[in-house]
């Protein structure tokens, strides 16, 4: 009996010695500024004005210094009205634009398919923009594409486009 009791005493004095409250040790509900909550993403939304033989729209995230973005082909109608995933855009912070490959192969990275002719679509990046210009690069033509921002837009799946297919 009495070694329990020494036990519970011992460990009452442990449980007691951990929970003393110094101001120089730190608290389990102690603020850490360090710990920073997650960023903000901002999205924005982009659709292609005029007309051409393909209407394209975008789809631009931006989180703190990361920026990603998808252009998509468009069914005609108002907002976002998406038909397919076009391309995967990668940002380039030298050229401060983002640039989308064209019939990209998965396994190419975005500077071989530039470098070995490939066609892209190049659009200097401006968040703070209300319309872009985007440049079709091809060994075949240029052309032009003006894209104006979409405030409050949510996207739509054209009938027979899948969603999972990498739309965002």
């Amino acid at each position: 009996m009495k070694k329990l009791l020494l036990l519970l005493s011992v460990g009452l004095v442990a449980l007691l010695s951990a929970c003393e409250k110094n101001p120089d040790q730190a608290s389990a509900r102690e603020k850490r500024p360090e710990l920073k909550p997650p960023a903000k993403v901002d999205v924005t939304r982009w659709k292609q004005t005029g007309f051409g033989p393909r209407l394209y729209g975008m789809i631009v995230e931006q989180e703190a210094g990361r920026i990603s973005a998808n252009l998509y082909a468009l069914e005609d109608g108002e907002g976002l009205v998406i038909r397919e995933k076009e391309s995967q855009g990668k940002y380039f912070a030298d050229r401060q634009a983002i640039i989308f490959p064209l019939y990209n192969p998965a396994q190419v990275t975005p500077e071989k398919w530039i470098a070995d002719g490939g066609p892209y679509i190049v659009v200097p990046w401006n968040g703070s923009a209300t319309n872009l210009t985007g440049t079709r690069i091809d060994a075949a033509q240029t052309n032009s594409y003006e894209f104006a921002r979409l405030e409050s837009v949510t996207p739509t799946y054209a009938p027979g486009a899948n969603s999972a297919n990498g739309a965002k």
